[in-house]
């Protein structure tokens, strides 16, 4: 769309090799922001068709995604309709966009990939050919609502030919993909001398950081404008140009310990939230591990419309979701019998339970579903999605 690529000023690097390589091939890449798959066609002649979870498919947005070319699948599971799909498309001589990793990243860094990839890629048979986003998570970071002053390139590859994807197994093409989309962005900042500044800059980063390394609290950081700050012992931090925290205090030696970025800090919470959930299993301590939010529940199925069930309240205990309305009562999700588990725009939490898509918008824009999700990826991490 050009709108985007002037708004977000997208620079396409190595283009010309589609000026050798016709379709059908298949393009994978990293993936940072919601338009990434409108980026990934910069450089790309004709029409590609993307793999997308269908709940992307709802409402106008979804409509016009649609129009643009997908294939839709059901999170964390690529069905065989979706296998279908992409096997008529190759027969058609199209191309066909993957974002392995399976949603967009909240660190800025790329995470593990689906390991079915490489089963993918070997049944499809065709060119593989990687396109890496660059300098698109700092500007427009998945949990904030502010687009940042920055510019996005998008650079291509080809990984490897039909001859090579033919002869190789499927485990070893899963890790060529892993290895091809690898990408992180603090890095590639602080290589390019690239500076992100923001009068808001950490506004929202509640939605991705919800544990404070100074007291042990959990769902206690609050942001504004340019700090975060613990609402249980009083830590602060100031969010710098470049994406990174500086610790905030009367104490001299606090001010000068080591800035830490959000990969770093997301990478310690998950140790720490790890720790507290052994403690509360080995108690049988069955209280939930956050207060409860506000949210506004839907049931459905893939892209058929959703049921509203109304507004509530959502709590996560160390085994089970928890919904309460007025209207259903009690609704418990053992986390033992859920599956294609994620977070939609950084404040949808959803996920399959008996058959069936449940999905929770949460009523204020700070709530994060990312401390959702964390519980389950250490409770039953085949049901979530991959980070």
């Amino acid at each position: 769309m050009p709108v985007l690529r002037r708004q977000y000023r997208l620079n396409v690097v190595n283009a010309e090799l589609f000026e050798e390589l016709s379709p059908p091939y298949v393009v994978v890449a990293n993936h940072s922001t919601f338009y990434d798959g409108f980026f990934l066609a910069g450089g790309i002649r004709g029409r590609i068709y993307m793999l997308v979870t269908d709940s992307v498919l709802h409402g106008a947005l979804g409509a016009l995604i649609k129009r643009a070319g997908v294939v839709p699948m059901t999170k964390n599971l690529i069905n065989v309709d979706s296998v279908r799909g992409m096997l008529s498309l190759v027969k058609r001589g199209k191309v066909i966009g993957i974002f392995p990793e399976g949603q967009t990243t909240w660190h800025g860094a790329s995470g593990p990939i689906y390991p079915a990839v490489g089963k993918l890629v070997k049944l499809l048979g065709v060119p593989l050919v990687s396109a890496i986003m660059k300098g698109g998570y700092h500007t427009e970071p998945k949990w904030s609502r502010e687009k940042r002053d920055g510019s996005i390139t998008v650079e291509y590859k080809l990984v490897a030919g039909a001859e090579e994807i033919a002869a190789r197994t499927a485990a070893e093409l899963t890790e060529m993909v892993q290895s091809a989309i690898t990408h992180d962005d603090f890095a590639y900042i602080h290589d390019n001398g690239l500076s992100f500044p923001s009068k808001r800059g950490a506004e929202y980063l509640e939605r991705v950081l919800y544990h404070c390394p100074e007291c042990d609290a959990l769902a206690s950081l609050r942001s504004r404008d340019n700090t975060l700050r613990c609402g249980s012992c009083g830590a602060e931090w100031l969010w710098a140009g470049r994406g990174i925290l500086h610790r905030q205090s009367d104490d001299r030696a606090a001010n000068t310990a080591e800035p830490v970025t959000i990969r770093e800090w997301t990478e310690r919470q998950k140790a720490a939230l790890d720790r507290i959930l052994r403690t509360r299993l080995a108690e049988q301590d069955e209280r939930p591990l956050y207060p409860p939010d506000e949210v506004i529940a839907w049931k459905g199925y893939r892209t058929a419309r959703r049921t509203r069930l109304g507004k509530g309240l959502l709590c996560v205990t160390p085994e089970a979701y928890v919904f309460e309305s007025p209207k259903h009562g009690r609704l418990v999700f053992p986390m033992s019998e859920l599956s294609a588990c994620q977070v939609m725009e950084a404040n949808q939490f959803e996920f399959y339970f008996g058959g069936n898509i449940y999905v929770f918008g949460f009523a204020h824009p700070a709530t994060s579903g990312f401390k959702y999700i964390n519980v389950l990826q250490i409770r039953n991490p085949d049901a979530a999605e991959v980070i």
